[in-house]
């Protein structure tokens, strides 16, 4: 969403006509500064409530580090513009701020091989972020019960999960409707009788290629919309700081 200044409406006529009036840069100051602080607003105050309205924050310092942004510049005023916006984290490789884009104006999120569960997460909560040691990096020790030797599925899953033992993590031989596995962490290994009993937790859901189409949010567009109605109330104090300066 743009946000714009009418410099010419019936709230900021007053100050834009006694601004022309003074030296040549007071306009262009108020507007440089109402524009800048416009874009700031979004960033430290709308964006964040709306955020946080929308989305699950399992890292809530994330769209604090990821916002920033674009004050403007120079003294024309037709050519004048600020931003807010995200930018990439270090080590991110764009996959958040990209994911954050496809979420705002609804799109396709691939490289979703992966999904993690509730039972992977802190707590068993979906508002917690997925446990230190059940990361992805962990599925490097899973066993695949496909390769597994037996008669059936079931079977080859019992033999998978006694090689992994407890605190491994076994990938299921039977797919869902939509074509996904699921990865299981082993809690324990028990024998009933004759019957060995397998303990477990699921952990991910596994699908090659999978992409994911979330809905469109517009939370960005949101916040500029709150930010919006505060920017003539931004230019009348810009401009009456450059009144006081006479």
């Amino acid at each position: 969403m743009n946000v714009f200044l009418n410099i010419n409406s019936s709230e900021v006529v007053t100050y834009t006509a006694r601004l022309e009036r003074m030296r040549k840069s007071a306009l262009p100051n108020a507007i440089r500064n109402t524009l800048s602080k416009a874009a700031l607003d979004v960033k430290q105050n709308t964006m964040p409530k709306s955020a946080k309205r929308t989305f699950i924050q399992r890292k809530p310092q994330f769209f604090k580090a990821a916002s920033t942004v674009v004050f403007a510049k120079g003294s024309d005023i037709s050519q004048m513009k600020s931003a807010a916006g995200f930018k990439q984290l270090p080590n991110d490789k764009g996959r958040a701020v990209d994911d954050l884009n496809q979420q705002e104006f609804g799109g396709k999120i691939g490289g979703r091989d992966y999904v993690a569960l509730k039972g992977a997460r802190s707590a068993k909560s979906w508002h917690k972020g997925v446990r230190k040691d059940l990361r992805i990096a962990a599925l490097d020790r899973m066993i695949n019960s496909d390769k597994a030797s037996g008669k059936n599925d079931k079977e080859k899953f019992v033999k998978s999960a006694i090689h992994a033992g407890k605190g491994g993590l076994v990938r299921g031989n039977i797919k869902n409707s939509s074509g996904a596995r699921t990865i299981y962490l082993v809690n324990k290994v028990m024998r009933k009788g004759k019957n060995t009993v397998i303990g477990k937790t699921a952990v991910y859901s596994e699908k090659d290629n999978r992409q994911v189409k979330p809905p469109a949010t517009h939370f960005m567009g949101k916040a500029a919309e709150q930010s919006s109605k505060r920017v003539e109330q931004i230019f009348i104090n810009e401009a009456a700081k450059q009144l006081a300066r006479i």
